[in-house]
């Protein structure tokens, strides 16, 4: 047992590192997808503000008419109307408001629309968020697997056969994911740089590089588990602390068993085995006296 408990350890250990990387990939997943979502708000409001709708006046509202005519409702018309500069050079009393409202509603009718580079920009987000997912998925399979595992090591369940086979193949195919990845990181890592800053921004792609292959390495360890090496685990540690519950509760019964017999049968400490009760006594009294009364001539016929 000893031995298949350091195999099991192995690849926990393996399965841990796994668990690490996949942790630190959701983690500049997650930082990528805060940064396209930065960009397609700047996107979005220099279209808006710079591009589109920088002002209330008449070129604008051409400009509008032609690239996006739906926009421009009769509400839209009439903010204009109302809102014009005076002689084009003098802001009305609610110009300032008419154009942060009006800016706020062409916002949201390209947002909807996914009006120009928001379509590329949406197809990432859409791709970062599927990956994000699917890595968490992987964290997760092979955090129960680790938890497993430790279980069953701590527990000394009896593991089937098809469950120590695959653990060999997990520690297998850790050690040639690493092998795999191991040349190529030197590689990138061992050439010489003219400049310190070209050094820099290599050894930043070197470390970025390195993480995806911790990655690989993840991807390559959990998705090449199959399920039924998890059903078999959950089984078997299912099934060790079923039959454990049952030893403890059984022997916990036979001992309340013995303690009830023995308590039962015992007499109370410091009492006597044989006690005269009142009625005992009254019965003694009883009997004498009709003794007496047969053996008195004087009671006659009663005697």
């Amino acid at each position: 047992m000893a031995h298949k408990s350091d195999q099991i350890d192995e690849a926990i250990a393996a399965l841990s590192s796994a668990v690490a990387a996949g942790e630190q990939r959701s983690e500049r997943l997650q930082k990528q997808l805060s940064a396209l979502t930065r960009k397609r708000q700047a996107y979005l409001s220099r279209t808006v503000e710079d591009l589109m709708l920088p002002a209330i006046n008449t070129k604008v509202l051409r400009l509008l008419r032609e690239e996006v005519p739906r926009f421009v409702t009769d509400f839209v018309e009439q903010a204009f109307a109302e809102n014009r500069k005076f002689l084009g050079i003098f802001e009305t009393a609610g110009y300032s408001r008419a154009l942060f409202l009006l800016h706020a509603q062409l916002s949201s009718y390209l947002d909807r629309n996914q009006h120009g580079d928001l379509v590329a920009i949406d197809a990432e987000i859409y791709a970062l968020k599927e990956e994000m997912a699917a890595t968490g998925a992987k964290v997760v399979q092979s955090q129960e697997l680790i938890k497993l595992l430790q279980e069953a090591v701590q527990s000394n369940a009896l593991l089937p056969p098809q469950v120590s086979i695959e653990v060999g193949r997990i520690i297998q195919r850790s050690q040639e994911g690493t092998s795999r990845f191991a040349g190529r990181r030197h590689a990138a890592s061992s050439g010489g740089y003219p400049n310190s800053r070209a050094h820099c921004q290599d050894r930043d792609a070197v470390s970025s590089s390195s993480d995806d292959d911790d990655f690989d390495i993840l991807f390559y360890l959990v998705t090449d588990i199959p399920t039924s090496f998890r059903t078999m685990l959950l089984s078997a540690v299912s099934d060790h602390r079923h039959h454990h519950d049952e030893s403890v509760n059984s022997s916990s019964n036979s001992l309340d068993d013995s303690s009830w017999r023995d308590s039962s049968s015992r007499p109370a400490e410091g009492t006597n085995t044989h006690v005269s009760t009142g009625y005992s006594a009254q019965s003694d009294s009883i009997g004498a006296a009709a003794a007496y009364i047969a053996t008195d001539d004087s009671l006659g016929r009663f005697s």
